[in-house]
């Protein structure tokens, strides 16, 4: 039996930046999202840094939503979108069936790629 649970996400390898939420409280009202680092400040303090307090955390991207980042179609469909046009009308100008284009819609892979940088989370 479960009576606390947090999901953790490695979101950098390289500085060791991971995602932590709570998932499953019990009898607490839990803290929003929050990401901590580990390097270089393990190596420096023996500690994790907190650098996105609870609420400020971003959700990390699923694997699948970084691979549509790669595919072209996706990438077309995408500028497409933002430019306002319909399911129907970037189906046609990809070539693919509108329910590829719906599924895509439906997975998030059409909306905006968002970049943040270092400076924006306090590195």
């Amino acid at each position: 039996m479960l009576s606390t649970a947090w999901a953790v996400r490695q979101v950098e390898p390289k500085t060791n930046r991971i995602y932590v939420k709570n998932v499953k409280p019990r009898d607490f009202e839990p803290c929003e999202p929050f990401e901590i680092a580990g390097r270089p400040y393990i190596d420096q303090t023996g500690n994790f840094k907190m650098v996105s307090m609870p609420g400020a955390a971003t959700e990390p991207q699923a694997a699948n939503r970084r691979k549509s980042a790669n595919n072209p179609q996706i990438a077309a469909a995408r500028a497409l979108r933002t430019d306002g046009k319909s399911h129907a009308e970037i189906a046609k100008a990809l070539g693919v069936v509108v329910r590829t284009v719906e599924k895509w819609e439906s997975k998030g892979w059409l909306r905006p790629v968002e970049v943040i940088s270092d400076a924006d989370v306090g590195f």
